[in-house]
């Protein structure tokens, strides 16, 4: 990029105000992006943190969506003492932290989770999905 080209009018990509950065490379409210292959530029720092928080939803109910499906507390109490593992241990095979493996065994019934991650916990314990999963009927 030239310099005539950073010396040009930009327009924010959030409010559509026009304006000049003084100094494109020490403007201080720009971010890369990997879509538009570049920085993009934002007139204020409101501007640029309701951008940010934009592309923080996005993230977050990526990765909230998938299918949800209901584990049995002592399922997943017999799958853990079945694989003969610690409770660290175990977490660090699953993938995910020993914190969550906790609040999964201390959070009261129903414990709802992705399916991806129930099938991730009976993978790791050496047990089916159907030994983990809360039947249909039961209390």
């Amino acid at each position: 990029m030239s310099t005539m080209d950073e010396l040009m009018e930009k327009t924010c990509p959030v409010c559509g105000k026009v304006f000049t950065p003084p100094i494109p490379d020490a403007w201080a409210y720009k971010m890369y992006t990997y879509a538009k292959k570049g920085r993009v530029y934002y007139c204020s720092w409101g501007c640029l943190r309701k951008a940010e928080k934009c592309g923080e939803r996005r993230v977050h109910k990526q990765q909230a969506t998938g299918p949800r499906v209901t584990l049995s507390k002592g399922g997943l109490l017999y799958a853990i003492a079945q694989s003969g593992m610690s409770k660290p241990r175990l977490s660090e095979k699953i993938g995910f932290s020993a914190a969550y493996l906790r609040y999964l065994l201390k959070k009261d019934p129903p414990i709802t989770v992705r399916e991806d991650v129930a099938e991730k916990i009976a993978d790791a314990c050496g047990v089916t999905l159907s030994v983990i999963l809360k039947k249909e009927g039961s209390a």
